[in-house]
């Protein structure tokens, strides 16, 4: 048990850092409330899976080739570009409530454009790559729980957080979202540039 809580713990963390979908999921948790947020972390933890997928299919040596991984980095820098300058210029409501397929659809392309993702469960996946079958899909559960476990967190929080928040605060965190949305997504860009080059 301790070892299974051991892989909750590691994907709890691997999901705490400041990157894309955490500031897509404040965003939306600041404007629209709980469940906007809760789905774009869920689309998160659905590109999660598509990738151990592929991790566990065999396709990884394809997918961590330099070329395809450049291509991820140059396409995910340019939409994340494109995300950041929408936060730029939208004016945000608290009561605006998006599509629900539109949310998962944004949590999925922010974390499956991310070769940090691939290059995290892949790393993941070779420390444990040699044990059966059933230890690895249970471990890579109590990896995804732990990730949805952080979702699940920080939506409630900031969803609980935003009818003290003033819209002055709103507007200044939609500019510092956008902001650092373009940063990452031209740094992600020129990373993907870099490695082509190479």
């Amino acid at each position: 048990m301790e070892t299974w809580m051991g892989y909750f713990i590691l994907g709890f963390a691997l999901s705490t850092p400041i990157g894309p979908v955490n500031i897509e999921m404040i965003r939306q948790g600041i404007s629209s409330g709980f469940y906007p947020s809760w789905l774009v972390g869920l689309g998160d933890v659905i590109s999660n899976l598509l990738i151990v997928g592929i991790i566990f299919s065999g396709f990884s040596s394809g997918i961590m080739d330099l070329s395809y991984l450049s291509f991820i980095a140059i396409a995910g820098g340019a939409y994340l570009i494109y995300l950041g300058s929408s936060n730029l210029k939208t004016k945000v409501s608290i009561s605006s409530w998006p599509r629900p397929v539109h949310l998962l659809a944004k949590g999925f392309v922010l974390g499956f454009i991310n070769p940090m993702d691939f290059l995290s469960w892949s790393g993941v996946y070779s420390t444990i790559h040699e044990q059966p079958l059933s230890f690895l899909i249970t471990a890579f559960a109590y990896l995804m729980i732990g990730c949805g476990m952080w979702n699940l967190l920080l939506s409630l929080s900031v969803s609980w957080c935003r009818h003290y928040i003033k819209p002055a605060f709103i507007r200044g965190f939609q500019l510092i979202s956008g902001l650092i949305l373009c940063g990452y997504g031209i740094f992600l860009a020129w990373f993907g540039f870099k490695m082509l080059v190479q």
